[in-house]
């Protein structure tokens, strides 16, 4: 039988704003109904939802209860009126549109050509990151493979607010801070929705990473089922200089119990005062296959891997992103070398051009999940910490206390 040929976005994806269940079968109601048709499968997916300590101490992130974050299903689509589609039978009843629930097209081929690179839609904060696909063949990845890097829970942004007044004798210590406070970077996207006036700061978002405090300190790597790497501190040479000796944590190693996927979270940004810090790197995305055989090469990839924070120059440097997560049905059978791989992203390095500065560069992204396979092909190691790669002798290639990501998991 002929090959289907696919490449691009092959997903549909639609917000979830309300789920009902009558009899025994859910309903559910969509931002946009129009891509579905009774008959369809589908995934149900639930990107964020957890609930989080928020006090001012290390705990500050800590999961208290996970909801419906992770959670996913396979469906088969019932009906369609108007804004709502229903479902067949009935979902966990953990889910909640509160958590950034999404609908997912879940297309199913006999078998299948990838005539250029498979990605999901960018997570926008309502739908994407999720790349889904059955194959009651086999799945031929071509030269291109699948790719759903960078495509999870964003980094923290870099932003450089007014009104900084360092001062050595100054100790920004706290685990959050108000959005537009200069003391603290922004956090990294996790799978907890940020709380109001804590958006910024040292403190993880649940695999969020923290954001460097004042002055200059580096972000922390995102976070999966395995912690993301501490950001380094920013240790001035002068007595009476302006230090950041509290720099962003890493995410936090999340549990997946029950049926649940995460994205890899976003790493923190760096301090930024001079508008030369970076951005915390976005997490991986997740990728759900299920086929008989999937063909290629270690040239045509099955990616998930959090994206590495830019390098910082005087200010700064965020943490890599967090793997994301790659579940393939039980019994899937690799043929030809087919690299399987959600690496975390490294920490963001700090170039000063060699001034004789120590700023923090960035925390490691922890490395992702991969369900369903093993092997010498399958890699999930955690990114590496950023260095000081352009300083002075005393501040040269130091990590300043950074740490690279933990390993990730392979189930």
């Amino acid at each position: 039988m002929a090959q289907t040929p696919i490449n691009g976005v092959i997903n549909d994806y639609a917000a979830i704003t309300a789920v009902n269940t009558v009899g025994c079968q859910t309903v559910l109601t969509v931002s946009d109904a129009t891509p579905w048709a009774v008959g369809n499968d589908v995934i149900v997916h639930q990107m964020k939802g957890a609930t989080i300590t928020e006090g001012d101490n290390s705990s500050f992130g800590n999961i208290i209860d996970y909801g419906g974050a992770g959670l996913w299903t396979q469906a088969t689509i019932a009906a369609v009126s108007a804004n709502q589609v229903t479902l067949t039978g009935l979902i966990d009843g953990a889910f909640d549109p509160a958590g950034s629930m999404q609908l997912i097209s879940y297309p199913t081929y006999t078998d299948a050509l990838v005539t250029g690179v498979l990605v999901p839609a960018a997570w926008d904060g309502a739908t994407g990151g999720v790349i889904a696909l059955r194959v009651t063949g086999t799945l031929d990845l071509g030269a291109f493979g699948i790719e759903a890097s960078g495509r999870g829970l964003r980094g923290g942004e870099a932003v450089d607010v007014p009104g900084n007044n360092c001062s050595f004798a100054t100790f920004n210590n706290d685990y959050f801070y108000s959005d537009n406070n200069w003391r603290g970077a922004r956090k990294g996207e996790g799978i907890s929705a940020f709380i109001s006036g804590k958006r910024s700061g040292r403190g993880a978002q649940a695999n969020g990473g923290g954001g460097g405090n004042d002055h200059n300190a580096g972000g922390g790597g995102g976070g999966n089922l395995s912690a993301g790497g501490q950001g380094g501190q920013n240790d001035e040479p002068q007595a009476f200089g302006c230090s950041g000796f509290y720099p962003g944590r890493g995410g936090k190693a999340l549990v997946a119990t029950g049926n649940r996927l995460f994205a890899g979270g976003g790493g923190g940004a760096g301090h930024d005062n001079n508008n030369k810090g970076s951005s915390g790197g976005t997490g991986g995305g997740i990728v759900i296959i299920d086929a008989s055989v999937i063909v290629g090469t270690t040239a045509s990839p099955i990616l998930a891997d959090g994206e590495g924070a830019q390098t910082a120059e005087s200010d700064g440097a965020g943490g890599g992103g967090g793997g994301g997560s790659i579940w393939l049905s039980p019994g899937t059978t690799l043929v030809g070398g087919v690299v399987v791989r959600a690496l975390g992203g490294n920490g963001g390095d700090q170039d000063v051009g060699n001034q004789n500065r120590c700023q923090g560069p960035g925390g490691g992204g922890s490395g992702g999940v991969v369900y369903g396979t093993s092997g010498p092909l399958v890699n999930v190691d955690g990114g590496l910490n950023g260095t000081i790669v352009s300083s002075g002798a005393r501040c040269q290639g130091s990590a300043n206390g950074a740490t690279p990501g933990n390993v990730g998991i392979i189930n």
